[in-house]
């Protein structure tokens, strides 16, 4: 029996105590004890909350549950790991589709890893490499949802062409990236679209980047989700949702179609090497 240290360190972290951590996730606090003892283990249906709880992704919380590769996680304040980072994982984990539009940097979830460390030093507010680190090992870990059997996370992203001439890392990383994203988009399960530089939407804020989430057993996005500096916003109101809904497809009908977005992404390879 080992003790899952970590564990009881990342509750500590976010603040909670065994008594509140078992409320927030509908278990008695003596269970929550056993599992950092290390005497049973968290049952897979109780993950999701367990993840939310302690403002991680469940990929991430696995490694601390199976103790090895859990040092990363232990020593940050929780800001390192923002509580809307963490409900973003939940939320993609259990969603069957996503529909994503990006005009500053690619969406996370094509991110290679080196790319997803330079986007994360280049933030506004200072960060330790330490937390750099572990930003980009829960965007690592989000992406697992893209491979996952038998029903992988079906994505379509619409991209601005901007975003691929954003130099947001050193060349030889960008050529990787580029690489990435032509493989990727080879997958069944993913589309990626390039809204051409010279095309415009108007629409109210620009628009800006943001998200449509289909949950598992429905058929329509539910949730829609914008990103400003207090951390993403999620609405599930039928009018905004419904208006996200229409500028994604109109965003669809203008932006190149995916064999033609390929070739804007070799483009840019060709111009950077």
């Amino acid at each position: 029996m080992v003790k899952r240290t970590q564990l009881a360190n990342r509750r500590k972290l976010v603040g909670l105590s065994q008594e509140q951590l078992a409320h927030e996730v509908g278990v008695t606090t003596s269970a929550v004890a056993r599992w950092e003892k290390g005497s049973s283990i968290p049952r897979p249906r109780m993950r999701p909350k367990l993840a939310v709880a302690l403002e991680i992704p469940v990929a991430v919380l696995n490694r601390l549950i199976d103790v090895e590769g859990a040092d990363l996680v232990t020593g940050l304040s929780s800001t390192a790991v923002p509580s809307w980072l963490g409900q973003l994982a939940a939320l993609e984990e259990g969603a069957s589709a996503i529909c994503s539009f990006e005009c500053m940097v690619l969406p996370g979830l094509l991110q290679t890893r080196q790319y997803a460390m330079d986007v994360e030093r280049a933030l506004y507010l200072p960060v330790t490499e330490k937390e750099v680190l572990l930003r980009t090992e829960l965007r690592m870990a989000r992406q697992e949802n893209l491979f996952r059997e038998p029903d992988p996370l079906q994505l379509t992203c619409v991209i601005d062409e901007s975003v691929l001439r954003r130099q947001v890392s050193l060349p030889v990383n960008m050529v990787a990236q580029y690489e990435h994203l032509l493989a990727i988009g080879k997958r069944t399960s993913v589309e990626i679209r390039v809204l051409p530089s010279e095309v415009y939407i108007a629409s109210p804020g620009g628009p800006g980047a943001f998200q449509l989430m289909t949950t598992a057993g429905e058929t329509i996005p539910r949730i829609a989700s914008t990103e400003d500096l207090s951390g993403i916003r999620y609405y599930d109101s039928v009018n905004v949702v419904d208006a996200y809904k229409t500028l994604f497809r109109r965003l669809q009908e203008v932006s190149l179609e995916p064999e033609d977005s390929a070739e804007i992404i070799r483009q840019a390879i060709s111009e950077t090497c």
